[in-house]
């Protein structure tokens, strides 16, 4: 980190003099003195269009967290501005991306397993998230769409980070007879319980894979 940039001043100097770096207070003083080679845009989703279109129209790389863009038209406009100045863009948290979600997909183009027709996914980010990695695993869009959502009133531990837990789960049927399940609650804090990223099983006609986060991300 070379910089931080955030029109609330003293969150700008806070987080900069924790890091030991300059800090700017509007988006165009930091493009003008340009300390960075990219950027990361973690400005409230409303914002995101804007920041990353400004960065991009000044040459400069960006990833920017989820989601994208608050509409298709505002993410159809990023990815013209980006690849209109040569600039790499990106959106944060493509889980496709992390190790297990890799090694699934080789494991799967082998045909060891046979054909892989199921996904269950426990305590890790789901939502967008999940589904865009089970959008990209399976390499199609859900047919059918599932949820319930409960909140449980939780008291068992003194470190718990909240007194609700809500406890969420998610099934998505792809084309194919192909099946995808989350199940989560409270996935940033889990009350101190769970090891994190959590559990995932991908479940082929001959055998299947399976992952189990070995600490927990507190």
């Amino acid at each position: 980190m070379v910089a931080v940039c955030d029109p609330v001043r003293e969150h700008a100097d806070a987080y900069a003099d924790s890091l030991g770096v300059p800090a700017y207070y509007s988006i165009s003083e930091l493009v003008r003195a340009r300390p960075m080679e990219a950027a990361l845009v973690v400005a409230p989703a409303a914002a995101h269009y804007a920041v990353s279109y400004y960065l991009s129209s000044h040459g400069i790389h960006n990833v920017v967290e989820t989601p994208l863009a608050v509409t298709l038209a505002q993410a159809q406009e990023m990815a013209r501005m980006a690849r209109q100045n040569d600039v790499v863009m990106r959106v944060g948290e493509q889980f496709f991306r992390l190790p297990f979600p890799r090694l699934a997909q080789r494991a799967a183009a082998t045909g060891y397993l046979g054909p892989i027709n199921r996904v269950i996914c426990a305590y890790d980010h789901a939502g967008s998230h999940n589904n865009s990695c089970w959008i990209h695993f399976f390499r199609a869009y859900p047919i059918a769409f599932q949820a319930m959502d409960q909140n449980i009133p939780e008291d068992s531990v003194a470190y718990r980070f909240r007194d609700i837990e809500r406890f969420r789960s998610h099934f998505y049927t792809f084309p194919g007879n192909l099946f995808a399940a989350d199940f989560f609650s409270d996935v940033k804090g889990l009350l101190g319980r769970y090891p994190r990223p959590g559990y995932t099983q991908i479940e082929g006609e001959r055998g299947a894979i399976a992952w189990r986060a070995a600490s927990r991300w507190n």
